[in-house]
């Protein structure tokens, strides 16, 4: 299983301009750092998500995770597929995408 995130032009959904996919094993690493509801359940704290109401929580994040990077560390997937250092990269790219597309509308399909 895995996690699809992408971002669109349109409230239609239907022009992306961005989409990312990461491991649905790091989904207890995205909750320790208070990100899993807004990047794999966005519908449930937004009525209509967009980028800009994604950003500043990334940005938080980030710095977070990789100062206590050992903690997260505790929630590589023991199966080999999906670390930290992934999930850093994975939510920089978001962040990135989140940045560059502030009006764009999210979607996210587990």
């Amino acid at each position: 299983m895995s996690l699809d995130f992408s971002l669109y032009s349109d409230p239609e959904r239907r022009n992306e301009v961005a989409s990312f996919n990461i491991t649905h094993n790091l989904n207890k690493m995205a909750m320790e750092a208070a990100i899993y509801e807004p990047l794999w359940r966005p519908e449930e704290v937004w009525a209509d998500a967009r980028a800009a109401d994604l950003e500043p929580l990334l940005r938080e994040a980030i710095p977070e995770i990789i100062r206590n990077r050992d903690k997260y560390a505790e929630f590589n997937a023991p199966n080999g597929w999906g670390n930290v250092d992934g999930f850093i990269r994975f939510i920089r790219a978001v962040h990135s995408a989140c940045v560059a597309y502030p009006t764009s509308y999210v979607r996210a399909c587990r």
